[in-house]
């Protein structure tokens, strides 16, 4: 648990960890040079298992994350916010999994968000396989930093957080662990991840997002090589913003398609190659469905022309009467 001026929520942080059933942990604080009460807080908190590594200044969140992954002594590391909550039973379940499933090098949950008093704002049980996740991970952040555990030594392995990535470290990782290791994401809810005003992701919105675009760009390079403009490929990453979803054009679609042979090429051991392709065609049926809906005459003819695209276009548009049903 990284913190920095965190006075506010860092105790109910702290007792969430606490509380947990499995209680063979230890709970490891980078106090990041905060000048608020959070380090008044964190010395009232009488427990054995509660660690404080104390930064004489502000070196900022991924480097106090590496800190803490570097000094932790539990094989495994399951991370949380100073203004976020785990649910009791997130670290007995997270345990198990990685016990009982050696393939997995991370394990993330269902996640609750929270406003500033603890209120639901929204869930997020969104159910996705491994495959799907291998998947979806190359193009946007599909999980919630507070809900994951993972293997110590394979994380440092692949070189830890990146420090050059001052927001956004979290979804650099899971993208690189996802090439190396299969991860999980458990359907029950096991954190909540409060949404307010003073948080990153709040503060930082538009910084937030341009890191994020600087790691989905770094990702493809390592992924296609110099085999395109990888610039190209940025219409398809966190395709949910209303505004980069218009620019995907027939050319674009021949492009995914390229990325989509990377992806099988690549994935790790375990992943099932059918499940993925079947996923890499919904998708490509999406944005296929997308462009028509659009009615951009040019790439709607040349879509229509492309067998295969016709093909998916059906398949997709039967599956979503189905859903609707």
């Amino acid at each position: 648990m990284p913190v920095y001026n965190g006075e506010r929520f860092v105790r109910q942080a702290i007792d969430s960890v606490r509380d947990q059933t499995w209680k063979d942990f230890e709970l490891l604080v980078v106090n990041d040079g905060s000048i608020d009460g959070t380090s008044a807080i964190l010395e009232s908190c009488r427990d054995p298992r509660l660690r404080v590594i104390t930064n004489p200044g502000n070196i900022g969140v991924t480097r106090s994350l590496n800190q803490g992954l570097i000094s932790a002594r539990g094989d495994y590391i399951a991370r949380i916010d100073a203004d976020d909550l785990a649910l009791p039973e997130r670290l007995a379940e997270q345990v198990w999994y990685l016990e009982h499933h050696p393939a997995v090098g991370l394990v993330a949950s269902a996640s609750e968000t929270i406003d500033e008093d603890g209120a639901t704002i929204s869930i997020d049980d969104y159910k996705l396989t491994s495959e799907q996740l291998y998947y979806v991970l190359t193009f946007s952040n599909c999980i919630v930093n507070s809900s994951v555990a993972f293997r110590r030594e394979l994380v440092l392995g692949i070189g830890g957080y990146d420090e050059s990535m001052k927001l956004a470290p979290d979804y650099d990782l899971w993208l690189r662990l996802s090439r190396r290791a299969m991860i999980v994401k458990l359907d029950r809810i096991l954190a909540k991840w409060r949404n307010t005003e003073t948080n990153i992701s709040s503060r930082f919105k538009a910084e937030q997002s341009a890191y994020a675009d600087k790691i989905f760009l770094k990702h493809m390079r390592h992924l296609m090589g110099n085999s395109i403009n990888v610039d190209d490929t940025l219409c398809f990453h966190d395709v949910a913003v209303p505004w980069r979803r218009f620019h995907i054009t027939y050319d674009s679609l021949l492009l995914l398609e390229r990325i989509h042979e990377r992806l099988l090429e690549d994935c790790p051991e375990g992943l099932q190659s059918t499940e993925i392709e079947k996923y890499c065609n919904y998708t490509l049926g999406r944005y296929v469905a997308l462009i028509i809906l659009n009615a951009r005459l040019r790439d709607t003819l040349s879509v229509l022309r492309n067998a295969k695209y016709r093909r998916l276009l059906v398949n997709f548009a039967a599956q979503k009467l189905k859903l609707q049903r």
